[in-house]
C-alpha cells in the first residue's frame, strides 16, 4: 500500500468517526447548565509583588499552593443545537502560603459573563472554546501572630480565553478539561494567569 493510499484511508476513517460523533448526542439537552471546576494556576505578578512572594517562598517550612477556581457558572443555550451557551460566572485564582498554623492567601476574582462553544454534538461534547469578561477585584487574607484580617481592592476589569475538551459521562453530567489564560487589571496591578483545570457541567 502506498503512502498516499494510507493517508486516504486514515482521512476517510477520521471523517467517518467525526460524522458518527456529530450525529450522536452523548448527553441530554437542558434549558440551562451549571459548571464548577478546580485546577492548577500559575499567576504572573507585577515585579514588586512577585519579589515579595518569591521572598516568602524562599523561607524554610513555607508551603505554596496556587489554585484555579470556577466557582459558579450558569450557562443558557444560545442555539438550537446546544453547542453555544452564554451566562454569568464567578472565576478566580487562590494563591496560598502556609507555615505551621499561619497562612496568607491572595485571591483574584472575576464576576463576569462567559461564552462556551462546543464543536461536538452538543453541550459538553468534544473540543470547545471559552471566553469570559467582567469586573474583577483582589482580596488579601492573612492569619498570623502579628496580623489577622482581610483587605479588598477596588474594582477593575478581567478577561479569560481558553480551550478544552468535554466528555459526556451520562445524560446529565459532562466532564470538562481546559487550559486558559486570564488577565486582571485592578488599580496598579496587572496580573496574568495560566491555568489548567477540570470540572463538571450539569
Amino acid at each position: 500500500m502506498s503512502l498516499k493510499q494510507t493517508f486516504t484511508i486514515i482521512a476517510l476513517g477520521c471523517t467517518t468517526l467525526a460524522s458518527t460523533t456529530t450525529l450522536a448526542s452523548p448527553s441530554k439537552n437542558e434549558s440551562w447548565y451549571f459548571y464548577a471546576g478546580l485546577g492548577w494556576a500559575g499567576p504572573s505578578y507585577p515585579a514588586s509583588l512577585q519579589e515579595s512572594f518569591d521572598a516568602l517562598n524562599s523561607q524554610p517550612g513555607v508551603s505554596h499552593f496556587p489554585l484555579s477556581m470556577d466557582l459558579l457558572g450558569f450557562y443558557f443555550p444560545m442555539t438550537s443545537d446546544h453547542r453555544t451557551a452564554l451566562g454569568p460566572i464567578v472565576s478566580g485564582v487562590g494563591d496560598r502560603w502556609t507555615i505551621g498554623t499561619e497562612w496568607m492567601q491572595f485571591n483574584q476574582y472575576t464576576y463576569g459573563v462567559s461564552l462556551l462553544h462546543f464543536f461536538g454534538a452538543n453541550m459538553g461534547d468534544g473540543f470547545f472554546l471559552r471566553a469570559d469578561a467582567g469586573a474583577a477585584r483582589n482580596v488579601l487574607m492573612e492569619s498570623s501572630t502579628f496580623l489577622e484580617g482581610i483587605a479588598v481592592s477596588d474594582w477593575g476589569v478581567g478577561a479569560l480565553l481558553g480551550a478544552g475538551y468535554g466528555w459526556g459521562i451520562n445524560d446529565q453530567t459532562r466532564f470538562l478539561m481546559n487550559a486558559n489564560y486570564s488577565y486582571r487589571s485592578i488599580q496598579d496591578f496587572n496580573i496574568g494567569t495560566f491555568a489548567i483545570s477540570a470540572g463538571f457541567l450539569f
